[in-house]
């Protein structure tokens, strides 16, 4: 489609093509003897390049929905000269990732159908198609009440999800030099009123998550904590179809008191770390 767009009327300007509409499909992988290959699972966007995009240049691929709002922003890893194609899996920006933890990572969910643009930066050249995300036909109609419900819940679950990495983020670089106080001092009340600090950190993040889990089997040893049951929550709501049922809504009520009792800790932790640390040298 892009040869057939371009036709006869070469262009030495960068260029973005017409994008057909994406389907937003839940696909499944798995072993078999079929030989054939499945089409790409979101929107293929086509761009072509007169000449090869030099260091330093802005070259980034903005995903915008109707309201303007930049819902994922993609560095192209195809610069050369000629048309290059990119696939977008119609998933938004991740959440914050969580440092140093195995089950610290929560992937954006896809997004609902509707309208989209692709707006595309090279240099000073901003370019822009507009597309549209479809539902998977073979499914009956959806009504917009039960799709607006899902959407409101995979925000807010991100958005828990979100600040509670962020404030993990903060107590875990907080928490390493107070260890390192600790130990340059131990026999010191600043020493030990440290390593106190320290042990309260590891209390409280011990809900959040375990940092002894390596792999997925470790969870039968040491739990997923909240941290893992976000994750499978936000997987779980993405990839199911509405309306969402009632004991899923539990669920993410159950979540959110959850983080609701971390976050009364983090405030009372924090405050602790002011005072111990009036002076700001320990962030």
């Amino acid at each position: 489609s892009p040869l057939r767009t371009l036709g006869d009327r070469f262009s030495f300007e960068p260029r973005l093509f017409p994008i057909a509409p994406a389907l937003r499909l839940n696909g499944a992988g798995g072993f078999g003897l079929q030989q054939s290959r499945n089409p790409p699972n979101g929107a293929v966007i086509h761009y072509s390049l007169p000449e090869a995009v030099g260091p330093g240049t802005a070259f980034r691929l903005d995903l915008v929905d109707s309201l303007g709002r930049v819902i994922r922003s993609i560095q192209p890893r195809d610069s050369a000269a000629g048309i290059q194609r990119l696939v977008w899996d119609l998933s938004t920006t991740s959440p914050t990732i969580m440092a140093d933890a195995f089950d610290g990572e929560a992937s954006g969910y896809r997004v609902r159908s509707g309208r989209y643009r692709a707006r595309l930066t090279i240099g000073s050249a901003i370019l822009e198609e507009p597309f549209e995300v479809r539902p998977d036909p073979r499914l009956p109609p959806v009504a917009a009440a039960a799709e607006e419900e899902k959407y409101q819940l995979l925000e807010r679950l991100t958005a828990v999800f979100d600040t509670m990495a962020r404030t993990v983020n903060r107590f875990h670089a907080t928490r390493h030099r107070l260890d390192s106080l600790a130990r340059s001092t131990p026999t010191g009340k600043r020493g030990r009123e440290g390593a106190a600090m320290v042990t309260a950190i590891d209390r409280w993040e011990a809900a959040a998550l375990s940092r002894e889990i390596e792999d997925g089997n470790d969870r039968v040893n040491f739990g997923g904590r909240l941290a893992f049951d976000l994750i499978m929550a936000i997987e779980w709501l993405d990839r199911s179809d509405p309306p969402v049922t009632r004991g899923f809504l539990e669920v993410t009520r159950d979540l959110a008191a959850r983080w609701d009792a971390l976050e009364v800790g983090a405030a009372d932790l924090a405050k602790r770390l002011r005072t111990f640390n009036p002076d700001r040298t320990i962030p």
